[in-house]
């Protein structure tokens, strides 16, 4: 379905996307506009794109050119956003022009990107030892998730998946950075985090770690692991059966993972109520899963 943004299975949105298709322009003012920005503003934006050295930095990345690094650090972002843009206006149908630059900038980003799944020009060779160094300013982050939101968008209007696949192995290096007992940190411009909620209502979770014994164990784990979810919701039932409510009467829930569970593992939840919150952790053993648990019901009337 060619969304902006998918709340079809998110229960607790109330608004609902139009798919971009459902709607027609026949105007004099919009549909005009709407017909010069495919026909030219998409395309000179690319030549801009060539013109001020950004897709000459991924091809730089990936060893292809030389020379220094053009530009400001954020530039990889604007060329995700031109992406962006391409996908949204192939969702009405096709444009043999359009789909041929896209194509050639989609797989220079994709040559782009480094054996752990990094991704971005600005900190490659020369200033690779910088990364992380500086999440308020030099927008690291904001770059990842305009990655992370042109694949979405590319993947829903045109139904491929190849800028996909490299926007979900840059979010699983993520991941594999930031988290619980690793680095902390948040981004000065904010747009990671929106562009992670879009790439779960794509794909959901679907991490081999979770159901596949090789991966696991490449990843330390001697078996599968369970979901992060998933021991939040054990954790949630078995709350709201120590409160003596309804799980349905559920409000409000966070706690933050500490540990992996493992199938079969015996979750023990230890709970006590204080100015009307349920507060919260979960233990496998001696080791602690989930910490500093906040849960509140509603009233059971």
């Amino acid at each position: 379905m060619s969304v902006v943004i998918d709340t079809s299975r998110s229960p607790h949105a109330r608004l609902r996307s139009l798919p971009l298709a459902a709607v027609r322009l026949t105007d004099r003012f919009w549909q005009p506009r709407r017909e010069v920005n495919q026909r030219v503003t998409l395309p000179s934006q690319y030549q801009k794109c060539e013109e001020t050295g950004r897709i000459d930095n991924f091809r730089r990345a990936a060893g292809k050119v030389g020379g220094p690094f053009r530009g400001r650090y954020y530039n990889d972002s604007d060329v995700y956003k031109w992406v962006e843009a391409c996908a949204f206006a192939l969702a009405e149908g096709p444009d043999p022009e359009l789909e041929r630059l896209l194509d050639l900038v989609i797989r220079e980003i994709a040559d782009a990107q480094g054996p752990d799944g990094y991704l971005n020009t600005y900190f490659t060779h020369e200033r690779a030892g910088e990364r992380w160094t500086d999440l308020r300013v030099l927008h690291e982050l904001y770059c990842a998730g305009h990655l992370i939101q042109a694949a979405v968008a590319h993947q829903r209007c045109t139904g491929r998946d190849d800028l996909l696949r490299v926007a979900r192995r840059y979010a699983d290096y993520i991941l594999e950075v930031f988290g619980p007992g690793k680095r902390e940190g948040t981004c000065g411009h904010q747009e990671i985090e929106m562009a992670m909620v879009e790439l779960y209502r794509l794909t959901g979770d679907r991490h081999p770690v979770h159901i596949d014994p090789v991966v696991a164990q490449a990843n330390g784990f001697a078996r599968p692991i369970l979901h992060g979810l998933c021991t939040l919701g054990i954790a949630a039932r078995t709350v709201a059966a120590q409160a003596g409510v309804h799980p349905a009467r559920l409000l409000e829930l966070d706690a933050r993972l500490a540990a992996p569970v493992l199938p079969g593992d015996a979750v023990e939840v230890l709970s006590g109520v204080r100015d009307g919150v349920v507060h919260f952790e979960a233990r496998v053993g001696q080791t602690t899963v989930l910490k500093a648990g906040r849960a509140r019901f509603g009233d059971p009337g």
